[in-house]
């Protein structure tokens, strides 16, 4: 997951993420990326995930800088991050990356979460009874991938606004590809209602039969 994040948002969409004008381009490129990241990974994955997941990788890259600073000639192994050759690729000569955050103002303003963060969080929103982490259900990535198609038709409803006009263009284009993901996600989800409902009807049965055994 971390190589193919990285490799989205600093190869992949580099170029639209640096010539986004305006947050409502910024928005349609993080969705298309977490569009992207959902299909590899074959689950649903919002754009704030990505973008917290990057924040915690970052902060990861610092940590880590700062460790190898601190041993300076000492014969102590630092312990590598994920992906550091890309962090070493993508972040080691940008501007103001010394051990460091690095400046990425369209990814701040969320929390900055660890995978691990992450699912406790999401375990607190559940019964207090639950201490041990689990895989998320399909109705939990059903709920994700409404969220980012939402997320979607908020971004598009931004970026084709009066004042974006002398860029229809660009948007029409933008448009057809969002158009092209969304029927594949929606496709998706459908996929996954059928499944939750199959397996609604198979645990029906199942009690049913307990029942008339006893």
């Amino acid at each position: 997951m971390v190589r193919d994040l990285m490799t989205l948002r600093f190869d992949t969409y580099a170029d639209r993420f640096s010539s986004a004008k305006n947050n409502a381009a910024l928005k349609v490129t993080w969705l298309l990326l977490a569009t992207d990241m959902s299909e590899r990974q074959k689950t649903p994955i919002s754009t704030e995930q990505c973008k917290n997941k990057l924040k915690w990788l970052k902060r990861k890259w610092a940590e880590y800088k700062a460790d190898c600073r601190a041993t300076g000639n000492r014969e102590e192994e630092v312990a590598e991050p994920t992906g550091l050759d890309l962090m070493e690729q993508f972040w080691a000569s940008s501007a103001g990356m010394d051990g460091h955050t690095l400046a990425d103002s369209e990814a701040d303003g969320g929390p900055l979460l660890s995978c691990d963060e992450e699912e406790e969080e999401e375990l607190g929103k559940q019964t207090s009874g639950q201490k041990n982490k689990k895989r998320k259900t399909i109705g939990d990535s059903f709920e994700i991938g409404m969220q980012s198609i939402a997320e979607g038709f908020q971004a598009m409803a931004a970026a084709m606004a009066p004042a974006q006009q002398a860029e229809k263009g660009m948007d029409t284009a933008v448009g057809d590809l969002i158009d092209s993901r969304f029927r594949t996600m929606m496709q998706r989800q459908d996929e996954q209602l059928v499944q939750m409902q199959l397996q609604n009807q198979n645990l029906s049965q199942l009690i049913a039969a307990l029942q008339r055994r006893d």
